[in-house]
């Protein structure tokens, strides 16, 4: 029906052939056939196909969205998750630094025997200091939270963050003490040096100096049959020029003494502790009221007090003048180590008799 002749069908059978592709749902060549227009008849050709593709593409769409939705949700939960392991480090970051600090108390005497203890002092020290920068990071990331979406956090998170700056603040106030130069890391630091060195410094080296007054104490007719022996931590100084008395310095208290001419000390405030050894013998303890001629007669004796009796004791060390500043300083805790019960401060070897 077209006005133009050659737009309308050549014959009946091209008629027919067009009338055959409508009812088989295919795009007839009467008139241009638009996109929309092939694919809605291919569409209609291929319900059951299309249909199915159409339900595949649907599920992959579906499951992109689900898999996106479920990985923020991962990521989220990861994150949340490592941001509580952290916490948790910083947490025993914190309690690992106050166990060291109570452990520097307890690591006395320095000697060979604790060496293995003070290396894993400063090891486990060293490794908190390595994590300081994290905590500052971690402070600096608290406080930006604090000030810039303090409206999007709730009142309990607000106080938790809080909470957890003044924690890590103490923490790293807490850092910066250990490792100040009079701070406990330097302590230990010095301290296993010297119980890396301190047999070499005082029994190897000294070998000389123990041999010669373990003789001297031998032929003393005051030490009796008592017997010396080197011992880790002392240096021999020889006997004072006055009592004849053998003397020592405590090395770990400060630099060892040199005598003068006359064989005196030069003592001054840097010098080491100067022990004397003072010969054993008899001596009596307690009293007695009946012979007011006789030692230790006390008129006013009461009955529940011990009766006097001659005790026999051995040779010992007594310090020979005051401690000074310096030498309280280089003790450090250690001073108040010896009234402790089992207290020993030269180590584990001892003096012994034979």
């Amino acid at each position: 029906m077209a006005r133009n002749e050659a737009e309308r069908y050549a014959s009946v059978a091209d008629f027919a052939a067009d009338l055959r592709r409508f009812l088989a749902h295919e795009p007839v060549t009467a008139g241009p056939p638009s996109t929309y227009y092939l694919l809605r008849k291919f569409v209609r050709r291929h319900r059951v196909p299309v249909a199915a593709a159409a339900l595949v593409v649907l599920s992959l769409v579906l499951g992109t969205v689900v898999s996106t939705k479920l990985y923020h949700d991962a990521r989220a939960s990861a994150a949340e998750a490592q941001q509580h392991l952290e916490d948790f480090w910083r947490l025993a970051d914190m309690l690992d630094l106050e166990e060291l600090e109570t452990t520097e108390k307890e690591l006395w005497p320095t000697s060979p025997a604790r060496l293995e203890e003070h290396e894993r002092w400063l090891s486990r020290a060293e490794r908190l200091l390595e994590r300081r920068p994290l905590h500052e990071q971690a402070i600096a990331s608290l406080e930006a939270s604090l000030a810039g979406e303090a409206s999007a956090m709730s009142a309990e998170q607000r106080l938790g963050a809080q909470f957890l700056v003044q924690r890590l603040k103490n923490h790293v106030d807490n850092l910066r003490a250990l490792a100040a130069e009079d701070g406990a890391l330097h302590r230990m630091q010095q301290r296993t040096a010297f119980a890396r060195t301190v047999h070499q410094r005082t029994i190897e080296d000294r070998q000389h100096d123990w041999d010669r007054a373990i003789a001297a104490v031998d032929a003393s007719h005051r030490y009796g049959s008592w017997h010396l022996q080197p011992t880790l931590g002392l240096v021999p100084l020889g006997p004072d020029p006055d009592s004849g008395l053998e003397e020592f310095a405590h090395l770990q208290s400060g630099r060892v003494p040199v005598r003068d001419a006359a064989g005196h000390l030069e003592i001054g405030d840097d010098t080491a502790i100067v022990l004397v050894l003072v010969p054993g013998g008899d001596v009596a303890i307690g009293s007695q009221s009946t012979d007011p001629d006789a030692p230790h007669h006390d008129p006013f004796r009461q009955p529940i007090e011990d009766e006097c009796e001659t005790v026999h004791g051995d040779s010992f060390l007594i310090g020979k003048y005051e401690l000074t500043q310096g030498q309280v300083q280089a003790l450090g805790e250690q001073v108040q180590a010896l009234g402790r019960p089992g207290s020993s401060n030269f180590g584990d070897e001892t003096y012994t008799a034979r």
